[in-house]
């Protein structure tokens, strides 16, 4: 009878390690390192501006000195930069490799959904769930501007970015 009962046990234990492994395969099939990989993005012109939208799913290693850190699980990272649309990537959607600039974007949005580990200056720490988080008007230190920026996560076709001598900007 004690035999029994122990095999009873093990069964549902086999039955949650395979749908464990399962699920930790899905998960970490999907991976990307500097955003090549397992991602997709699009790249949207605007006004004095371009956004670039970065999807990855599973495993994603971010090594840039403006958004260092990784996460696991549904990924989303919005990048806006100012330019013209000549400086721009060519606009419409990029599989497996995302074409960001060298340089640090203006905005920086991101959204996560499982597990994230942040490693910026102004905004370092782990988060389990869900995270949106914007960062506005990234400006390197010793550089004054005037700028007028205006973005929504989800119409980056409505994105403004205005560079200005003098404040107010119009």
């Amino acid at each position: 009878m004690g035999v029994k009962s122990a095999l009873w046990l093990a069964k549902p234990f086999k039955l949650s390690l395979l749908t464990f492994s399962v699920c930790a395969m899905q998960i970490l099939s999907g991976c990307s390192v500097d955003n090549h990989g397992a991602v997709v993005a699009k790249v949207t012109a605007a006004e004095g501006s371009y956004v670039i939208d970065a999807f990855a799913l599973g495993a994603s290693l971010r090594t840039r000195a403006d958004d260092p850190g990784v996460s696991i699980g549904f990924d989303r990272r919005s990048y806006v930069y100012a330019g013209a649309a000549a400086d721009a990537p060519e606009p419409g959607w990029h599989y497996f490799a995302v074409p960001l600039p060298a340089s640090a974007p203006l905005v920086l949005h991101s959204e996560n959904y499982g597990v994230e580990v942040r490693g910026r200056v102004n905004d370092a720490g782990v988060t389990i769930g869900y995270r949106a988080t914007t960062v506005m008007a990234q400006v390197p230190a010793g550089e004054s501007t005037f700028r007028l920026i205006s973005y929504a996560p989800d119409s980056p076709e409505r994105t403004r970015v205005l560079a200005c001598g003098d404040w107010p900007c119009q």
